[in-house]
């Protein structure tokens, strides 16, 4: 038993730092982030059994629902390449979010200090990127007039930059509030928050901005009935339309991006002017995303789903331009397409697992879960390695530094 404890603290050693590089190479080498994900489901596999004791069930069961569908569209779709790549990413997400939610658990006393390193990442892109935006300041405040994105240092794009930030932030949030770090790095925590939150305000998409702020909602509700503080609804309910207000009047960036949404709005329903706002061709996807599962109630799969969506494009006689005419950046949608109702229930079954697990954790837990639910009716997270990545990692990270049975190491003095 003692030999398969030290085993266990061996493995768990390893995997912080070196999920903590795949981290970092997020945004300068692809490959090392794969590298890194390999080696965290050879990590997994390594301690498989352990993971199907009752205490894991109910994380690996929703997780490997997802996987086989993945599987079953590989062995019934395998000539296509794109099908093999969404399987690769889908067992990437699984090796990552169960090995994470393994390993973490073995080893407590040093996640508050990975998960400020992770932050110490975040906020050394932010400044690099908000530095360049202000060297191009009027440039990049007329590509965000023209729904255009500004461009993060390493070309990260700026959904999943903004996704980042957003998880980022209600994490420092909670460690602040729950008390979990002491003396200096309480200091460095809310430096941290205050310089990413000016900076995500300039640089994040609408997504990010959106699924933040109602994770904070969440939180601060959440937060005030638990601990029986009612008051802390009316000062946060209050904070949060003051703070958007304040980013309006102080950045540029801001302001362009809600001036921007007020024309997409406008064009709702004008076929003059939908071609140039992307929230309005976005509906238009979401429509035809609808329609094709709607008549393919099994799924297309991975392979025939860019094919399904343009064909029902010409068959509606879209008035979007062909190079307009977009799959659902939605992910219920997209894995409705691939998989049908089954691929949407298995995504929901996803979460309704994640809710169960934040009846026994602090609030940050059900910010990051509605966090990732409401990003995911404007992007495909499950789609893209960053964002896969970044899911994976947060996740279970969240989970075990905001559980409420929580140790002595899960505070950083």
């Amino acid at each position: 038993m003692l030999a398969k404890a030290q085993w266990q603290s061996i493995l768990s050693k390893i995997h912080l730092p070196i999920v903590i590089v795949g981290f970092a190479a997020l945004w300068f080498s692809p490959a090392i982030v794969s590298i890194v994900t390999a080696i965290c489901g050879i990590l997994f596999l390594a301690q498989a059994k352990t993971l199907l004791s009752k205490s894991y069930k109910s994380l690996l069961y929703p997780v490997l629902l997802l996987l086989l569908l993945a599987v079953l569209d590989l062995v019934f779709h395998s000539t296509a390449s794109i099908v093999v790549d969404k399987w690769l990413l889908i067992l990437g997400f699984a090796f990552l979010f169960l090995s994470g939610s393994y390993f973490q658990l073995v080893s407590t006393e040093n996640l508050v200090f990975v998960f400020l390193i992770l932050c110490g990442i975040v906020l050394l892109i932010n400044i690099l990127s908000v530095s360049n935006y202000f060297l191009q300041k009027e440039y990049y405040d007329q590509l965000l007039l023209q729904s255009k994105s500004i461009p993060i240092t390493a070309e990260m794009h700026h959904i999943h930059f903004g996704i980042i930030n957003a998880i980022v932030l209600l994490g420092l949030g909670g460690l602040l509030v729950l008390g979990k770090v002491k003396n200096g790095w309480q200091v460095f925590t809310l430096l941290a928050f205050i310089v990413i939150f000016f900076c995500f305000h300039i640089l994040s998409s609408r997504t990010g901005l959106l699924a933040f702020y109602a994770a904070v909602f969440v939180s601060i509700i959440t937060y005030a009935i638990r601990s029986g503080k009612r008051k802390v609804i009316y000062i946060g309910i209050a904070a949060i339309p003051l703070m958007l207000v304040s980013a309006y009047f102080f950045s540029s960036s801001f302001q362009n991006k809600v001036l921007n949404s007020i024309e997409d709005v406008q064009s709702w329903g004008n076929p003059e002017e939908i071609n140039y706002k992307s929230m309005a061709m976005r509906i238009e996807a979401y429509k035809v995303g609808w329609q094709v599962i709607l008549q393919n109630p099994i799924g297309v799969g991975a392979g025939s789903m860019d094919r399904s969506i343009q064909e029902t494009y010409e068959r509606n006689e879209s008035v979007l331009y062909k190079e307009n005419r977009k799959d659902p950046h939605n992910q219920f949608l997209e894995f409705g397409v691939k998989y049908g109702w089954i691929g949407i229930l298995a995504l929901l079954f996803f979460f309704y697992q994640l809710l169960m697990f934040t009846k026994q954790s602090w609030f940050p837990v059900l910010g990051l879960v509605t966090l990732l639910f409401v990003a995911m009716q404007f992007e495909s997270l499950l789609e893209r390695q960053v964002s896969i990545y970044t899911i994976g990692l947060f996740l279970p990270l969240f989970i075990v530094l905001f559980c409420k049975n929580e140790t002595n190491g899960t505070t950083l003095t």
